[in-house]
């Protein structure tokens, strides 16, 4: 197969990957960037020609920003520095539609430049968000369970016991109707530990 061709094929193959893409110079050019980018940011590569366009198009706020920027120059330099993959990390991303959607983007050297890759994690982060809601919070009340109760429990007890303090915990049981679906308050407790403790 001639050169000519493989970098044909090559070519096609970067524009038509089903994963965003963007191939950045040395010095902030932004060289081209797929069809999958553009469907899923919405921006062409004349919004963002180079880095310091793009910056303020997907990162809007400016404290936010500059914490992107400072964390993926370090992640690239480190890459180059230790011959790896620029490590993934989660950035919120400004569409050009106003939709903002969660990316892992991550990416590989190429020389003095790179090569970024943006994987949408939006719906994934959702889900475990919900499914995380279930585990720990009432469906109906949406308060927080016993499980998630115990939980904090567990890592107060813990947290008492390295800085040598004491605590106390109110157990204020709740009585719902099932006619009214409302909640009354019956037999508040409160319980002290008045142990020292090492006898924990």
């Amino acid at each position: 197969m001639h050169e000519g061709t493989v970098s044909t094929h090559f070519q096609d193959l970067f524009m038509k990957v089903p994963l965003p893409l963007c191939w950045v110079a040395s010095d902030g050019a932004i060289l081209q960037i797929n069809l999958r980018f553009e469907a899923v940011f919405g921006y062409t590569q004349q919004d963002m020609p180079t880095l310091d366009h793009w910056w303020p198009l997907a990162y809007p706020d400016p404290d936010y920003r500059q914490w992107v920027c400072s964390t993926w120059e370090a992640a690239v330099a480190l890459a180059a520095a230790e011959k790896r993959d620029i490590a993934p990390i989660e950035y919120k991303v400004r569409c050009k539609n106003g939709r903002t959607v969660t990316m892992e983007i991550s990416g590989t050297t190429l020389g003095d430049g790179f090569l970024a890759t943006f994987i949408d994690v939006t719906e994934r982060n959702a889900a475990q968000e919900h499914a995380q809601q279930l585990a720990f919070y009432d469906p109906l009340t949406q308060l927080p369970n016993r499980r998630l109760l115990m939980t904090r429990l567990e890592h107060l007890l813990l947290k008492l016991q390295r800085s040598q303090h004491f605590a106390a915990l109110m157990v204020v049981d709740l009585v719902t109707s099932s006619r009214s679906m409302t909640a009354t308050v019956t037999r508040p407790e409160i319980r002290c530990w008045s142990r020292p403790p090492d006898a924990w």
